[in-house]
């Protein structure tokens, strides 16, 4: 459905939300907003300008490098003797190569979240905006009707006085006729 001056396409609003200045523009001013008082407004209102700007874009290079390395450590481990001295040691490095990987899974599973909630807060603000462009345009619808009884209404009273003014003279004229002979 097409609204006048409202492009509702999933590439216009896609497009809206991506660009850089909009993002900045919206993170100046979800600072502003929530460094100036904290509002009673529904929660879902501004969420798509809040997360869409932190959401974390994860690198996969530096997961990949830590995974080639675990494997490198476990294969070297395999192949040479191990020392009680070198095992401890490996043990450490092992569970902080895997306090690492499971950081980075968090920032994976955090930054997929807010991907998720921005996608849902496109939607919400679009349903939001349909039920908004349909009050608006059963407002429109409304006022056409009054608009419409209006002529309706004129129309019928020129009519009316028309015949009637049209009428008085025929009669006039008839009965002077009807006089004069």
């Amino acid at each position: 459905m097409k609204h006048p001056n409202h492009d509702l396409s999933w590439r216009t609003i896609c497009r809206r939300w991506t660009s850089p200045t909009q993002e900045s523009d919206n993170i100046l001013e979800t600072i502003d907003n929530h460094q100036a008082k904290i509002s009673s407004e529904p929660v879902l209102k501004d969420t798509f300008e809040l997360l869409s700007t932190n959401v974390i874009n994860v690198d996969k290079k530096p997961l990949e490098f830590l995974e080639n390395q675990e494997k490198q450590h476990s294969d070297s481990i395999l192949e040479s003797a191990i020392s009680p001295a070198t095992e401890i040691h490996a043990s450490c490095h092992h569970q902080k190569i895997s306090n690492e990987l499971c950081t980075s899974d968090m920032d994976t599973a955090r930054s997929e979240l807010r991907i998720m909630i921005s996608q849902l807060a496109v939607f919400v603000n679009h349903s939001r905006q349909q039920v908004k462009d349909d009050n608006e345009s059963q407002d429109w619808h409304f006022v056409s009707m009054v608009i419409d009884r209006l002529c309706l209404v004129f129309f019928f009273y020129n009519h009316v006085s028309f015949y009637c003014t049209y009428f008085s003279q025929r009669l006039t004229i008839f009965y002077t006729n009807l006089l004069l002979f």
